[in-house]
């Protein structure tokens, strides 16, 4: 009867140990978790800040190019090159029609381009924000289901040093 007892005990022990090591693995496979979580916010956020400076690029390879044009049809006309911007527009001097049609297809392309960015950023902001949301929800689960096992431990553990005990006291 005492030899069933002892044997029982170690049984008793090794599944706590065994609960235990789940527990363990389950913390190490969140924490896992969190770490791509961060990774991949943290390359949205530098693929998001290269995007914006691409974009800052083409903007000023734009202006360049306006003003150069600008300069280009001013200097060929050295009655024009006098007049401002509002006097051409509502002065006498018209806008030649391929100006103005120049004017707005690049219109069209900025129009399109900060479109295309702006959708780009507002897809990586709600994408950033679930992962974010997924993070933390996360977290709360995991700091929740650990403050109910860390009880669940604490009470696991010490019948575990009392069952040890009480083997060791036994066994000598």
């Amino acid at each position: 009867p005492i030899y069933d007892s002892q044997t029982e005990q170690e049984k008793q022990c090794f599944e706590a140990d065994a609960s235990f090591q789940k527990l363990i693995e389950r913390i190490i496979r969140l924490q896992q978790a969190n770490n791509r979580k961060a990774e991949k916010i943290d390359f949205l956020e530098n693929h998001s800040s290269t995007l914006v400076s691409e974009v800052q690029k083409k903007t000023k390879i734009i202006q360049h190019y306006m003003m150069r044009e600008q300069s280009c049809t001013s200097s060929s006309d050295k009655s024009k090159l006098h007049t401002g911007v509002l006097q051409t527009i509502y002065g006498q001097n018209k806008i030649s029609e391929m100006n103005f049609d120049l004017v707005l297809e690049v219109n069209k392309k900025l129009q399109g381009v900060l479109e295309e960015t702006l959708l780009k950023n507002i897809t990586l902001k709600d994408s950033g924000r679930t992962s974010c949301a997924r993070i933390f929800r996360d977290w709360a689960h995991a700091d929740s289901s650990a403050d109910v096992s860390n009880r669940r431990n604490q009470n696991k553990q010490q019948q575990q040093i009392c069952r040890r005990k009480s083997c060791l006291k036994k066994l000598c």
